[in-house]
């Protein structure tokens, strides 16, 4: 049976295998194996076209795929990627390959005289995998849903009755290759906005995210008692139902948290980085509080941040990545380690409360944030494509690219479970932990031969 094969891009299309082109080898195959980034096909045509006009017209709409739309794409990552779109028989599913540049070989526009059914040699470079050329949703679980596909709630803390991410199942997650995916956001909270969103996402290959603790809460620390409050405080607006007060800092840094971080734990934790997130139930008095992670092995010092500038506006703020286990691949019963948190004020006069330490993974992350004052409002929905390498917001009146994101793009790996997890803030940088989004999820996998 004959294959399909052709060139996409947007809504525009050549057809290798029928139209003005037809296939040198009707059952045409792709080349199988990968190389570092790139893979460079032959590809054997016939121009259907008998006369000059229409040899001119054919080529040109075909070079301009591969020698103009492709290339400009991979210089300026702007606009529509150009797509091999491949089908081995009828019916079959059809997988796609971007396409990163080319030359059609054998024909002359200058003569303009090739004759009919001529075969000429389509030379192009394409990334070294195939997609699905259409995406799947998956299926989404938490507390709050399983099996979801119409919109699943996550919450903005979790605790005994709330959860900050969705999970999905490895029979779902298909292919060879981590697969880009497409995670979208809408903001269900009514009567105010979204602003900054941190996504991580936790494959549960080599660790273990559904049982790893992942928000380290203030109440749960040793703290240091004489600036660190040694009582917790109990209100129902904060996670777990406890905050932890800090007051007069000096003007020296001083380890006013130590979470004990169990052997079990940095099991759970693997190989994995996390990005590290501060909430704070009171935001930080000042703008010249400075703030650092360690991790330690008894004295030793195992990684140190840099000082974090905390600012007094947001109550969600980053101190960046931190890996929490050591991560020596096959060695178990790990020695415990204590995670601190370390914080002064040049002005010796600093207050705050915290609420937790979070810790998301960063095997995918992203922090989503807007250009302006302008962010996601009620109904509205957050767009984080990693598959067409876009971040948009969907409005009434359309979709707006307002929104930048940092980090590494979405993935999911195949035959494995995951985690994603995400918190958010609002327009005034705001958590509260009754905020809530609903969450959609799809993605394309990826194979190396076909």
């Amino acid at each position: 049976m004959s294959v399909t094969l052709y060139i996409e891009r947007g809504a525009e299309t050549v057809m290798l295998s029928s139209g003005n082109w037809m296939l040198f080898e009707p059952h045409w195959e792709p080349r199988g194996g990968r190389g570092p980034d790139v893979v460079t096909e032959e590809i054997g045509l016939y121009c259907q076209q008998s006369d000059p006009a229409g040899v001119r017209d054919a080529v040109r709409a075909l070079e301009k795929m591969i020698a103009h739309y492709a290339p400009e794409r991979q210089s300026t990552k702007t606009g529509n990627k150009t797509w091999l779109v491949f089908a081995a028989y009828s019916g079959a599913t059809a997988m796609r390959s971007e396409i990163t540049g080319g030359t059609l070989g054998g024909v002359s526009l200058h003569r303009l005289n090739l004759p009919e059914n001529q075969a000429v040699t389509l030379h192009i470079t394409r990334r070294n995998f195939w997609e699905a050329d259409t995406e799947t949703q998956l299926d989404l679980d938490n507390i709050n849903g399983t099996d979801n596909t119409a919109g699943l709630e996550v919450d903005n803390t979790d605790d005994t009755t709330r959860d900050n991410f969705v999970e999905v199942d490895a029979a779902d997650v298909g292919g060879v290759l981590p697969g880009a995916a497409r995670l979208e956001i809408t903001n269900n909270f009514v009567g105010d906005d979204m602003r900054t969103v941190y996504v991580g996402v936790a494959p549960k290959d080599s660790a273990d995210p559904d049982n790893f603790t992942h928000i380290l809460e203030a109440e749960s620390a040793t703290r240091d008692g004489t600036y660190a409050s040694s009582s917790a405080t109990a209100d129902a607006a904060a996670s777990n139902g406890e905050y932890v007060s800090v007051a007069a800092l000096p003007s020296t840094s001083v380890d006013l948290f130590t979470w004990t971080v169990s052997s079990a734990q940095l099991g759970y934790a693997g190989y994995l980085w996390f990005h590290a997130l501060l909430r704070f139930f009171t935001k930080p008095s000042n703008g010249t509080i400075t703030a650092r992670l360690t991790v330690k092995n008894g004295a030793t010092t195992l990684w140190q941040s840099q000082y974090f500038v905390l600012g007094s506006s947001d109550t969600l703020q980053s101190l960046g990545p931190v890996q929490i286990s050591p991560a020596l691949f096959d060695v178990t019963s790990l020695a415990p380690l204590t995670v601190i948190l370390s914080a002064s004020d040049s002005a010796a006069t600093g207050t705050f409360a915290l609420d937790y330490l979070a810790l998301l993974p960063t095997d995918s992350w992203r922090k989503l944030s807007p250009f302006s004052s302008d962010d996601v409002d009620n109904a509205e929905t957050l767009v984080i494509d990693d598959i067409d390498d876009v971040v948009y917001v969907t409005q009434a009146g359309g979709k707006s690219p307002f929104y930048s994101a940092e980090g590494r793009p979405l993935r999911l790996w195949p035959g494995v479970d995951h985690r994603i997890y995400i918190l958010h803030d609002d327009s005034l940088g705001n958590a509260a932990i009754t905020r809530t989004c609903t969450v959609k999820l799809y993605y394309r996998q990826r194979v190396v031969t076909l």
